[in-house]
């Protein structure tokens, strides 16, 4: 403390003490200063000129309520009392008193302290297993549900901690069947806070409890066999229960389904009352009795009156006979493959009959035995799945399915869709169709009633033009070209058939020199008349980079941009998880190919500014990683002639991430 003894202090003074004390030399003036000054205090004297005796507390502004303030302050706390005491008397004496204790006493309580006051943190503690947040929550519910007055009871049952005589209630309405009772226990238990997993567990703990005291031989209320299959219905109900987004309803259910299941015999019953009923003889076909003549006849009649002779099991049931294939017969086997169609989809497989009848060409068919061809879009495993299903339905039955080269027959859709465009064409042909359709040209048919019921348009409704078939095939077939739609296609439509010589005839002349000439280029997926393209095979090109696009159209779309010079590589598409284009469907593999035989230094990856472009760039730019390249994007920002105003906030944040240096530019 010497050091500030001085009236000033040195440099080197003050460089020790900053370097000891860790600040900067300035700080260590400024507190050299204060240091070296007057105390100041709120009763020291002014000092004025005039001589006045005053303080410096005495220029202090007086904060206090003046007499105009306190009588509004004391005017709006007794509106505000008042108020209150109107509100708390509409209240229920158990809210007002919660009310009370936690917002309006003197010292008001907190939520914790509430519970420990009325006995219930405890159970509730132990319900939330320790977690403080868990049982303040449940301690808000049990207030929340409790009747006037909160006690440890109460909130027992609302935890299902307490033995209660509703759940033995319930679990014995569910064994007898009595659906109302069992519904109404279930929605009071459910009211009165217990949730439906925890009614399931009750109803477990009462199995488990039956299960023992029958064990041990102490009551025969339920047998065994019922308390045991109680008991697995209730742990699939508790694991439906847990799944489903609606417990409560969920709950229901899974009571309704154990409960028809109560009222159902177990296999103990089942087997008594196949012991109880009247032997059968075997039935034996009149053809079998006939051939076999009068003396088997007597034969089997004395038999079947003879006493038997003891059996191991008594009163077994007659094994020989067979129920179940007399109640329940076999089907019988399609005899054409439109039956077989239709087996398919009774067995509940509809996507398994929409491919056979979609993507299955008949070659021959006969019971047992098919051979066909399949389309483009067959799944591979088609055989095996139908042969599935043939073997469990026709065990005796060895099916063979074989793929043919062969034409076929068509598809089953395919000759639905003629039927269709047959019916339609016949409805069309009605002289009432043609009148109204020469009256409104522009009319869309879109249900035809004639001769056999309606047939409905395959391929939405048709808008005739008022000329033939082939104008209307014409006409379809442009309004399907990207670009283009019905209205468009009809005036495109209507300028080649009106001007054939200059429009018609050099289009079709045109269409079929591109349809023989033009190719995919092996190299980079341009389309063009020579392959290699002409852009691949100009030496003047930059062979050192190759910007890497999503169609032809951006390849096209760059080159008439003059601005870049280098080779290109179209993908053919873009990653997409909806539309079900992965990594193998793109022309990624050439592309590696490329870079593994050609010294390519960078890759531009000029990419739509989609989600999907996007994700196929930084796809790419993984896999081309250890490649050794310089992997680029186009910029994103804003467009030539664009106003900030107008743009997205995108746009905006990837434009001043991508910012540039005007000096360097220039």
């Amino acid at each position: 403390m010497d050091l500030y003894s001085s009236a000033a202090m040195t440099p080197d003074q003050l460089s020790k003490i900053a370097k000891e004390v860790g600040v900067s030399e300035k700080a260590v003036m400024h507190m050299d200063r204060r240091l070296r000054g007057k105390d100041y205090s709120l009763n020291a004297p002014l000092g004025t000129e005039d001589g006045e005796d005053s303080e410096w507390i005495d220029r202090v502004e007086d904060e206090t309520a003046s007499p105009e303030e306190r009588m509004v302050y004391e005017d709006r706390q007794q509106k505000a009392q008042s108020f209150i005491a109107e509100a708390l008397e509409l209240l229920k004496p158990r809210e007002a008193d919660i009310i009370h204790r936690r917002h309006l006493s003197d010292t008001p309580m907190t939520l914790e302290a509430l519970g420990h006051d009325l006995g219930i943190l405890d159970p509730l503690a132990i319900a939330a297993e320790g977690s403080a947040r868990d049982a303040l929550s449940l301690l808000e519910r049990a207030i929340a549900l409790s009747g006037e007055k909160i006690t440890e009871q109460i909130v027992q049952e609302m935890l299902g901690l307490a033995a209660g005589n509703e759940v033995e209630q319930l679990f014995t309405a569910l064994n007898s069947g009595e659906t109302a009772k069992l519904l109404h226990l279930y929605e009071d238990l459910y009211q009165r806070g217990r949730a439906p997993q925890a009614i399931l567990k009750m109803l477990l703990e009462h199995a488990s409890k039956h299960i023992k005291q029958q064990a041990l031989g102490k009551e025969n209320n339920f047998s065994v066999p019922v308390l045991h299959r109680l008991w697995q219905g209730l742990l699939k109900g508790l694991n439906d229960i847990e799944r489903a987004p609606l417990d409560f309803q969920a709950g229901e259910v899974v009571l309704l389904r154990l409960s028809h299941l109560s009222q159902m015999p177990d296999l103990e019953s089942l087997i008594h009352q196949r012991r109880l009923e009247p032997h059968t003889p075997s039935m034996i076909s009149s053809e079998k009795m006939s051939a076999k003549g009068p003396e088997t006849q007597a034969s089997l009649n004395q038999a079947n009156t003879t006493p038997s002779a003891p059996s191991l099991v008594e009163n077994a049931p007659n094994l020989t006979s067979s129920p179940t294939s007399a109640n329940f017969p076999s089907p019988t086997l399609p005899q054409s493959f439109e039956e077989l169609v239709t087996f398919v989809q009774k067995q509940k497989e509809p996507l398994l009959a929409a491919q056979l009848k979609q993507d299955v060409h008949v070659i021959r068919y006969a019971p047992g035995h098919l051979v066909a061809r399949l389309g483009e879009k067959a799944s591979q495993d088609l055989w095996n799945r139908l042969q599935t299903i043939l073997k469990k339905s026709f065990p005796e039955t060895s099916w063979i399915l074989e793929t043919a080269m062969e034409e076929g027959a068509p598809s089953l859709v395919e000759q639905e869709e003629k039927v269709r465009t047959d019916k339609r064409k016949e409805a069309l042909n009605q002289p009432l169709v043609k009148k109204v359709l020469d009256t409104f040209p522009d009319a869309e048919v879109k249900e035809e009633s004639f001769m056999d019921a309606a047939a409905s348009l395959s391929k939405g409704p048709l808008k005739t033009s008022g000329g033939g078939s082939e104008v209307e095939e014409l006409i379809r077939r442009l309004g399907r070209l990207p670009g283009l739609g019905p209205r468009s296609g009809r005036r495109g439509a209507l300028y080649l058939l009106t001007h054939r010589e200059e429009a018609l005839r050099p289009l079709i002349q045109a269409l079929e020199k591109a349809y023989e000439n033009v190719s995919e280029c092996q190299t980079c997926g341009n389309l063009d008349t020579i392959n290699p393209c002409k852009l691949c095979r100009d030496d003047r090109r930059l062979k050192n980079t190759v910007c890497v696009v999503e169609t032809v159209a951006d390849l096209w779309a760059l080159e008439r941009t003059q601005g870049y010079r280098g080779h290109y590589h179209v993908l053919g598409g873009y990653l997409s998880a909806l539309d079900g284009v992965g990594p193998e469907d793109l022309n990624l593999r050439s592309l590696k190919e490329r870079l593994d035989t050609h010294p390519i230094e960078e890759v531009i990856l000029a990419l739509n500014a989609t989600v999907e472009g996007q994700t196929t760039a930084y796809y790419i730019a993984d896999q081309l990683k250890d490649f050794g390249v310089k992997v680029t994007a186009v910029a994103h920002g804003i467009p030539l002639g664009g106003e900030l105003d107008y743009l997205d906030d995108g746009t905006l944040s990837m434009a001043l991430s991508s910012r540039k240096d005007l000096l360097s530019l220039s």
